[in-house]
């Protein structure tokens, strides 16, 4: 099974999703067209396992809008990058804290009613002995976790890559920090605690 989850970075909403089997350069065609369908989206794609196979796909066809991940430095003192997202078992309890955050904090819209079930009795890790009940193992939950992991790491370099000055990121990270915090304070920045200038 394959799960997809796709997430507006601007309110952390669930967009779409994709749940079934396909072959690996079918998925990679589905992802390329959804990419483009949803303004140019980034994919983040598991590198080891299944996702491999489409990744390899995705690569050959040239698509540009994959994540790369840093790695070591090499001998001329940069970074390699390499494509997708390398799935341990520190970067999965990474995802799903994440994923509890945003879910905790009610930054995620969901839509999806299996997405919610699969996330209700998930069990906080991917235990391949685990099915759900569509026969996988909990895909949309896995990809759920994997978008919140993508969702934390495209929010960092959005303000990052824009050309603001500092009181601009500042106050944009604040407005956001409120909305966060207090979802009635959706005006400007009034909040209970008072007008932020």
């Amino acid at each position: 099974m394959f799960g997809v989850q796709i997430i507006d970075i601007d309110n952390c909403e669930q967009v779409a999703e994709y749940l079934g089997h396909n072959e690996a350069f079918k998925m990679s065609d589905n992802l390329i067209k959804w990419s483009k369908k949803y303004n140019d989206a980034r994919i983040y794609i598991e590198a080891n396992g299944v996702g491999e196979a489409v990744l390899s796909h995705l690569l050959a066809s040239g698509c540009r809008n994959i994540y790369h991940r840093k790695a070591s430095m090499n001998y001329k003192g940069s970074s390699t990058r390499i494509p997708g997202w390398y799935s341990t078992a520190k970067s999965k309890a990474q995802a799903i804290s994440f994923l509890q955050e945003i879910i905790d904090d009610s930054s995620l819209v969901l839509h999806s009613t299996r997405c919610i079930r699969q996330l209700i009795n998930y069990r906080g890790q991917w235990d391949k002995l685990a099915r759900d009940s569509s026969g996988g193992h909990y895909d949309l939950a896995a990809a759920m976790a994997g978008a919140a992991w993508a969702w934390r790491i495209e929010i960092g370099a959005k303000w990052e890559n824009r050309k603001l000055s500092d009181k601009a990121i500042a106050d944009k990270n604040w407005k956001r920090l409120m909305k966060r915090i207090d979802k009635a304070s959706t005006l400007g920045a009034n909040s209970p605690w008072g007008n932020h200038r």
